[in-house]
């Protein structure tokens, strides 16, 4: 694969859930390179490299028990298309086993504390040509985009965990199909 040029974009985000401990929870992600890769004659992959920032901003500590990762990818046209759930792309990664954690132990966020991780989000995009596959391949241009990770919180007794998925808010982004030639995918990649 070949590496694109960086982007870099900074999400702000806030914990889907009723608990007010968890809506104290908040994540920054930073894009921190995009790598190509070539499905079809028509359509690219596209995986971005993130860096995210899990932040506590309560009075208390919070306890991830456990990172899952990505478990939502929303791709719009506008701001207004993500708060009205009008999306080009909509997915949630199919699970057929249990995810093996990013964290090998508890994460213990103290108050104002941080805890640091990566992950990556993969993109079907095609050249300027209609879609093929709606929620599948997004155009080439200026999207927006929102991601959502799955995360178990909770005490040191299984008892009290909970899963909770960290939402970010929708940021701009800038897909390209690159015109020039680039590597093949390899079967690891998502497939259009």
């Amino acid at each position: 694969m070949r590496r694109a040029l960086a982007v870099l974009l900074i999400l702000s985000a806030s914990v889907a859930g009723s608990s007010r401990d968890l809506a104290s929870l908040s994540l920054r992600l930073k894009i921190v390179s995009q790598e190509h890769c070539q499905f079809t004659a028509d359509a690219q992959g596209v995986t971005l490299h993130v860096a995210l920032t899990f932040s506590n901003s309560s009075t208390k500590e919070i306890v991830i028990q456990q990172i899952s990762g990505l478990n939502l990818t929303v791709v719009a046209k506008s701001l207004e298309d993500v708060d009205s759930g009008v999306y080009e792309l909509s997915y949630q990664p199919e699970r057929f086993e249990p995810e093996r954690p990013r964290n090998s132990k508890p994460i213990v966020l103290r108050p104002g504390s941080s805890a640091d991780t990566t992950d990556t989000v993969s993109l079907s995009v095609v050249r300027d040509l209609p879609v093929a596959a709606p929620n599948v391949q997004v155009s080439g241009g200026h999207h927006y985009l929102q991601i959502g990770e799955e995360l178990i919180t909770g005490e040191a007794s299984p008892r009290t965990w909970r899963s909770a998925t960290v939402r970010s808010m929708p940021v701009g982004l800038t897909i390209n199909y690159l015109n020039e030639p680039i590597p093949a995918c390899s079967r690891k990649e998502i497939e259009p």
